[in-house]
């Protein structure tokens, strides 16, 4: 008797591998996928991931450094009208609030920021770290208005803000209420990788939530608040993509430059979550190969028979059980993106 082949995913796996061998004959039977060394079966799985960071790339460095990215500069935007902390940005001052120190000083839109103390200002970062590090000490500050130089003294307020360096954290820091204005300034390669390597980081934290995040899409579905972050389908990309172009009139090179950050930042989530170590994603394939190269390690250091090669029909169950949720979360995300879609106005 024998239990192990008489399974209904060991027939399945079975019915599949005689399925295949119907278009293989005797001459290709060498050229198998599963007789490659390690090395190549793990260089043909990541080749399509690895296209689409190559693609993600070229996108990336033509919104960067052809288009041009929105920078702050040093000419202010806004002037608050009082100062608060993070919590409560957004809400209407009140007249028990403190006045912003930029209010005070006489501060307008339109005025650029040239100095701190006597250091010259040359970007809206390195404006925002000194008055943050400042607290609550009074600072000379040295501003264009109509291209006439001025001077004023002014007391930044302390109020409590996310760490810039760690966004999680809220500390309390200086603050004068000024916003920047911002224009279209070209990057270079640096300005590229560093893109990037926020992507990758943004979206591997994104799929690694990505169970919590379906279930308040779930929700959503019902009736219930949809986040701007939450996953989007198909439907909701292509909605997306559209009020990009739309949104704020911009213009035809912005409009397109939001497009290919959208495109490439897809295909960023398309490589991270294609490794994803289960089948039937490459990641699974790559992990099968991986210990295979294990297995076969292992033996030879105890000097034992080579084991041979991982079969990875064997796990089907898991590639039919991933399937099934892929096919949940797209029916789901369908539905979602049509009652309650995703939007950015």
């Amino acid at each position: 008797m024998r239990p192990t082949s008489t399974g209904l995913f060991t027939q399945l796996a079975e019915e599949a591998r005689v399925a295949e061998y119907e278009h293989v004959s005797d001459e290709d039977l060498p050229r198998m996928f599963y007789r490659l060394p390690t090395w190549k079966k793990i260089v043909v799985m990541v080749g399509g991931p690895f296209m689409n960071v190559v693609i993600a790339t070229v996108l990336f460095a033509i919104v960067i450094m052809g288009f041009g990215v929105n920078q702050a500069t040093t000419t202010v935007a806004t002037v608050s009208d009082c100062a608060i902390s993070d919590a409560e940005v957004g809400r209407t001052c009140t007249d028990d609030d403190p006045v912003a120190p930029a209010r005070l000083a006489g501060l307008e839109p339109g005025d650029t920021i040239t100095s701190i103390d006597g250091e010259a200002i040359t970007s809206w970062e390195q404006m925002t770290r000194l008055i943050r590090a400042n607290g609550d000490e009074p600072i000379q500050l040295g501003y264009e208005r109509a291209g006439v130089a001025h001077t004023v003294t002014v007391t930044p307020s302390v109020v409590t803000r996310a760490d810039l360096d760690d966004p999680q954290t809220a500390v309390n820091v200086g603050f004068l209420g000024v916003g920047p204005t911002e224009e279209l300034q070209a990057g270079g390669v640096g300005d590229v990788v560093d893109t990037l390597g926020f992507y990758v980081e943004a979206t591997a934290e994104a799929i690694v939530h990505l169970p919590v995040r379906m279930i308040d899409v779930a929700k959503a579905a019902f009736g219930g608040e949809r986040d701007v972050d939450s996953p989007i389908g198909v439907v909701g990309a292509s909605r997306l993509s559209g009020e990009l172009v739309t949104y704020d009139d911009p213009s035809f090179a912005e409009g397109t430059a939001r497009v290919l950050t959208l495109l490439a930042g897809l295909n960023m989530f398309l490589a991270l979550f294609n490794l994803i170590p289960l089948l039937p994603f490459d990641g699974g394939h790559i992990a099968g190969a991986g210990w295979e190269a294990i297995r076969r390690g292992w033996s030879r250091l105890r000097s034992r028979p080579d084991p041979g090669f991982v079969d990875v029909a064997k796990a089907l169950p898991v590639s039919y059980a991933v399937g099934g949720v892929l096919v949940v979360m797209s029916v789901i995300l369908l539905y979602v993106d049509i009652v309650n879609p995703v939007r950015i106005s």
